[in-house]
């Protein structure tokens, strides 16, 4: 529990680095937990769908989820780009650790991973970067550690901000990630691809983000209600 609530709120707060970037992935977790509390506390919906039944008391869930939804859409009006209001360290840690508390309840802790997989990878990319840049400090010197990173910039967001804007000269920091995916056949980012104000490339990681975790909600309504 300690691990879930905890690493789910300050995971939301990495994420939370740009305007409405945190809202969408909160809202899909959101409606799905919301789901599985509502369908998961009615005992007919359950036997008929082959999932735990909890509790009949559990559905009062879904009016939480549902309330956490409704906020949501409000404060997109507000909080996109430009934005008249922001989330915040307050409002990010407090969602965050709600909704992975209403994933404990339900019994469906192993799913948020999956449905927040984005809030996952922009924890642990912080972490990689961290690590590793201490690490390369220490084997190979500062010099080093500070051109070579893992990924241009962390959280994840921020690398592909750096990596989908356009500069006229080469950067100095090389992303040891970006050579990996190259070796591996993943070209970067085409320079005819890349952008030149900051309004439109945070409009494209905005819009990344956003698509991805429609899809991992989907994903995950399907491993949850059907494959398990």
């Amino acid at each position: 529990m300690l691990l879930v609530i905890v690493g789910g709120a300050n995971a939301v707060n990495l994420t939370d680095g740009m305007d409405t970037l945190a809202t969408v992935p909160l809202m899909t977790c959101t409606l799905f937990v919301g789901a599985v509390a509502y369908i998961g506390g009615d005992l007919d919906f359950a036997t008929k769908l082959k999932i735990p039944h909890l509790s009949h008391d559990i559905k009062e869930l879904a009016v939480l989820a549902a309330a956490i939804i409704s906020a949501g859409f409000a404060f997109l009006k507000y909080n996109a780009p430009p934005a008249q209001i922001y989330m915040g360290d307050l409002g990010a840690l407090a969602l965050g650790s709600v909704v992975s508390a209403m994933f404990i309840f339900v019994k469906a802790e192993l799913f948020l991973p999956i449905v927040g997989g984005l809030f996952v990878f922009s924890a642990l990319s912080t972490i990689i970067q961290r690590v590793f840049f201490r690490a390369m400090l220490r084997l190979r010197g500062r010099n080093f550690a500070e051109t070579y990173r893992f990924f241009l910039k962390s959280p994840y967001h921020h690398h592909l901000q750096q990596l989908w804007t356009y500069h006229p000269e080469a950067p100095k920091v090389k992303s040891v990630w970006l050579m990996m995916l190259e070796k591996l056949g993943v070209r970067s980012v085409p320079e005819d691809n890349k952008l030149l104000t900051p309004q439109e490339v945070n409009s494209r990681v905005v819009w990344h983000f956003h698509l991805r975790s429609i899809w991992l909600f989907v994903i995950t309504l399907i491993l949850y209600f059907k494959v398990r």
